[in-house]
Order: C-alpha cells, then structure tokens, then sequence
C-alpha cells in the first residue's frame, strides 16, 4: 500500500466465496422462518389457554414423545 491510500473497511478479513454466502442467507432465512413460527406458536399456545380459562375448561399440554403431565 502506497502512502496516502486508506486501508479498505474488510483488510484483513478472508474472502468469502459464494457458496459460503449462499449458505450464510439459507440459515439466516430459516432462523429468520423459525422465529416467526415460535412466535406463531406462542401467540396460538396463549389464545387456546385464555379461551380454555374463559369456558373454565380444563387444558392439557401434550408434549413431543407422548408425555402429558398431570394437573
């Protein structure tokens, strides 16, 4: 580098191919996916209990694998 000439912002941080790239957007694109799910599933989690609570119904959570705890 001559003198005079600014150091670019990425100096000294490797290249990145494309494919790397492309993989770095599909994993942000599902994190990104999963997110919304979770809060999807939270929000419809919370509607189900409030409308179980407001018939005073009883609510049963059933977990992966077949559990159901007990109240």
């Amino acid at each position: 580098m001559t003198q005079g000439q600014e150091t670019p912002a990425h100096a000294g941080t490797p290249e990145i191919s494309a494919d790397a790239r492309a993989a770095g957007g599909l994993v942000w694109y599902r994190y990104a996916n999963a997110a919304a799910m979770m809060e999807e599933l939270a929000d419809t989690i919370a509607d189900s209990l409030a409308q179980a609570v407001g018939e005073r119904r009883q609510a049963s959570l059933v977990l992966p694998g077949g559990a159901t705890p007990r109240p």
